[in-house]
C-alpha cells in the first residue's frame, strides 16, 4: 500500500508502507530500532495530515 498526500505549491509526497518487508529488509536489531523510529515519525506526520488530503493508492 502507498499513502500519498498532495502538498500545495509542491509535489505529491508518497510513503510506501514498509511493514510487509520488515523481515527481509531489517536484519540487525540496531537497524530495526532505527527503522521503527523512522516509521513512527512518518506515521505521526501522516496522522497529522487531514484525512481528506490523503489519497490511498493500493
Amino acid at each position: 500500500m502507498q499513502i500519498c498526500t498532495k502538498v500545495p505549491k509542491y509535489a505529491k509526497i508518497c510513503c510506501r508502507n514498509p511493514v510487509p518487508n520488515l523481515r527481509t529488509d531489517v536484519k540487525t536489531p540496531f537497524l530495526k530500532k532505527i527503522f521503527k523510529k523512522t516509521l513512527k515519525k512518518v506515521l505521526k506526520k501522516l496522522k497529522s495530515i487531514k484525512e481528506d488530503e490523503v489519497e490511498q493508492v493500493e
